[in-house]
């Protein structure tokens, strides 16, 4: 661990309260974990729940303003519902739900990130919520079952990176298994002339955000979308590799339906 980190490692661990308990000590341990590292897997959402608002993620992306947009469109009561949340981080928004009554599964690739949703959904008995380990891409999505609610918010062209056939073939699977609504988000996104020369068979298409909306409403069918308006902007770095110079740096958010839902 960098030694700059350290103050972050302990400040994150002890928080103002030295009496945590084993529960909350594990959880600040996790987290400080990840706000140490120094590559891109670093902490990217906030906690939500009061006993860990000391703690800051290392980028924020205007989760709570996501949140209070896409909530509006969700019942306070969510008991009896299911929601799949696609490429979860630290599970912010499946969290919310859980915490409305959902039954909740998340995806996320990052083991470090995934065992900090498993601690969270144990120490506040969040018994109907379940972490898979992997890329979204291995994970045969129609073997879950059906979901009332799917956040895919801003992994697509991620998916498509890795594979245009796997990307698709996800786009088919959620159109079989979302019952209700997708929340998705975007942004504009091209590969540097550096980036794209590492994989020339496979360029990225999704350049402006109006292509990435047809394309996943296409392959999903749900041809119904309503902006969420909200601030993208909030803190996020200015030389992200895959944002092009001649783009703002902004990212948006749609609820998708099926038109006559």
């Amino acid at each position: 661990m960098p030694i700059k980190n350290y103050r972050i490692f302990l400040v994150t661990i002890f928080g103002n309260n030295l009496k945590s308990t084993l529960q909350d000590f594990k959880i600040r341990l996790q987290i400080a974990k990840l706000l140490s590292y120094s590559d891109r897997y670093r902490m990217y959402q906030p906690i939500p729940f009061k006993e860990f608002d000391d703690i800051a993620p290392a980028r924020s992306r205007a989760c709570d303003m996501r949140w209070k947009e896409m909530s509006k469109h969700l019942p306070e009561n969510m008991n009896g519902m299911t929601v799949l949340d696609l490429g979860a981080a630290e599970g912010y928004f499946g969290l919310q739900c859980a915490k409305r009554g959902a039954k909740v599964t998340a995806i996320e690739f990052f083991p470090g990130k995934s065992r900090l949703i498993e601690l969270l959904a144990k120490k506040y008995k969040l018994g109907s919520f379940s972490v898979i380990t992997d890329d979204i891409s291995n994970v045969d999505l129609i073997g879950l079952g059906s979901f009332d609610y799917i956040f895919y918010l801003n992994i697509h062209q991620h998916v498509y990176k890795r594979s245009p056939d796997r990307a698709d073939k996800k786009l088919y699977e959620i159109s079989k298994i979302c019952e209700n609504t997708i929340f998705f988000e975007t942004r504009p996104v091209q590969f540097s002339d550096a980036v794209a020369s590492l994989r020339p068979e496979n360029p990225q298409p999704f350049q402006d955000i109006e292509t990435t909306l047809k394309y996943v409403q296409d392959g999903t069918t749900f041809d119904q979308s309503d902006e969420l308006f909200y601030n993208g902007y909030d803190l996020e770095p200015d030389n992200c590799e895959s944002i092009p110079d001649e783009y703002d740096n902004i990212y948006r958010l749609f609820i998708l339906k099926r038109c006559g839902e």
